[in-house]
């Protein structure tokens, strides 16, 4: 993670999530979306919020991502960004 190519590969991902004007949970997954473990997470969380619809819960999948993106972003502009610890 020290690596600026890095850095900048997190940056330029992270705003696609986070400005996409489409779903970016359908732009996640599109890609792979965390493959296998990705998907095994996705089915776990729905199962815990089972009086969400579909649509309630996409709302808030989407929420979460771009969040997770935007979190993401500001990490890498840091000057010690992924070295671990706090």
């Amino acid at each position: 993670g020290r690596k600026p190519e890095f850095r900048r590969y997190v940056q330029a991902f992270s705003h696609q999530i986070i400005f996409a004007e489409t779903s970016a949970l359908a732009k996640i997954g599109r890609r792979g979306g965390g493959n296998e473990s990705g998907r095994q997470l996705g089915a776990l969380l729905r199962t815990r919020v089972p009086l969400l619809d579909e649509a309630g819960y996409r709302r808030r999948m989407d929420a979460a991502l771009r969040l997770a993106a935007a979190s993401m972003s500001h990490e890498a502009r840091q000057k010690n960004a992924f070295r671990g610890g706090l």
